[in-house]
């Protein structure tokens, strides 16, 4: 089985999702904060921007419109996509990884970003019982068959 989440706060996490999705045929599913990101919001650069303050407040909560997805307890495998943000996963994603279960479940996660790799240390922390497989990061020029290179490097059957 198969599921593509994704959480298209940039055109590139949509854009890499989207071509991820119609490669191995499947749905996706945006992870939709209930208080929608403005480009102010995502200004890094002002101190006073929701993401520079979800980043200084290790507490603090995105919450979500939806954390479950129909199906989702079938998935064997989740892409799970979204933009680094500080050297992370953006905090959009964990409400999701809180709220579901992962027990026998592989997450593989792609990040999207200009320049930073990044750690998933702190989001397996919140879905322990998932098997969590590398940790890819796209920039925001990759192409195509880049993607799709490594969505076959997984050797993953998605249509199984």
């Amino acid at each position: 089985m198969r599921l593509s989440s994704i959480f298209p706060a940039t055109e590139n996490t949509e854009r890499v999702a989207n071509i991820i999705g119609n490669y191995i045929g499947s749905p996706l599913y945006g992870l939709e904060p209930v208080d929608p990101y403005t480009s102010e919001d995502l200004n890094y650069n002002n101190e006073n921007s929701r993401v520079f303050e979800e980043h200084e407040d290790p507490n603090r909560v995105v919450e979500l419109v939806n954390t479950s997805f129909e199906g989702f307890d079938e998935e064997e495998n989740i892409l799970l996509g979204f933009p680094v943000w500080w050297r992370e996963p953006s905090r959009v994603v964990d409400e999701f990884l809180r709220n579901n279960d992962f027990e026998g479940k592989n997450i593989i996660p792609f990040g999207t970003s200009s320049a930073s790799q990044y750690s998933t240390e702190s989001k397996i922390e919140l879905a322990p019982e998932a098997n969590w497989i590398g940790n890819h990061r796209f920039s925001s020029r990759a192409n195509e068959s880049l993607i799709i290179e490594w969505i076959d490097s997984l050797n993953i059957d998605f249509n199984s």
